[in-house]
């Protein structure tokens, strides 16, 4: 099992892994016990909104599907499964939640798009290969198949 950093609010907690989030709402909120899971390389963007004088601020995950916290108020958000409410003494722990799981997603677009860079290049050796007559039309497409399944 992966092991993850959790970050505890008033209202649940949210733990971080390399590969995805887990939103733990507490008994007794909004989503009343209700668990989330995330994969990093889903999400597109975290919203933060920091606690004001009176109002809990959140953190929220939006992803292809999702619904946005953000609404004309902080009630709106609280209704979303995919934010979690934070107060003033959690907020400096969730800000350092949400650089986490920025190096995360960051890490993850990166070794995808290098995946994909390093697919391209292979076929483009054997492409090479193929016109230089050092292989057959066969043969390139035997290897061709076996890099474009390989994913």
């Amino acid at each position: 099992m992966e092991e993850g950093k959790t970050f505890e609010s008033n209202t649940g907690s949210i733990t971080v892994s390399r590969s995805k989030v887990i939103i733990k709402h507490k008994r007794g909120t909004y989503h009343g016990g209700k668990e989330k899971e995330i994969q990093i390389k889903s999400i597109s963007a975290v919203e933060m909104k920091k606690p004001g004088k009176i109002l809990a601020g959140y953190i929220s995950f939006i992803f292809s599907g999702s619904k946005e916290a953000s609404g004309k108020w902080v009630i709106d958000a609280a209704k979303n499964e995919n934010t979690l409410m934070i107060g003033k003494k959690q907020y400096p722990d969730f800000l350092k939640c949400k650089e986490l799981i920025d190096q995360y997603i960051e890490e993850a677009q990166s070794s995808s798009s290098a995946a994909v860079s390093s697919d391209a290049d292979e076929l483009m050796k054997w492409v090479a290969l193929k016109e230089s007559g050092a292989i057959t039309e066969e043969e390139y497409e035997k290897k061709k198949r076996e890099i474009l399944e390989a994913k």
